[in-house]
């Protein structure tokens, strides 16, 4: 397996609303996926953050491609 590409300039912590843009899923989907577990969030500060290296990993093993711009 290839490892997750994430291009330079892409936060490393990427918020719900982020994730959701990176995917082009609404904000609401991406919430629910982080909350019964099928996508990998971390708490910190009272927000849920993925690391990009993650969203890409979990991209890649569903064979999804990620809209990085909209992140930069």
């Amino acid at each position: 397996m290839t490892p997750p590409f994430v291009p330079s300039g892409v936060p490393q912590g990427l918020t719900t609303g982020q994730v959701a843009r990176v995917i082009r899923m609404d904000e609401r989907t991406v919430r629910t996926w982080a909350e019964n577990g099928t996508l990998p969030f971390r708490w910190i500060g009272g927000r849920r953050y993925i690391t990009a290296w993650e969203l890409a990993r979990w991209l890649g093993v569903r064979g999804w491609r990620g809209d990085w711009q909209a992140v930069l």
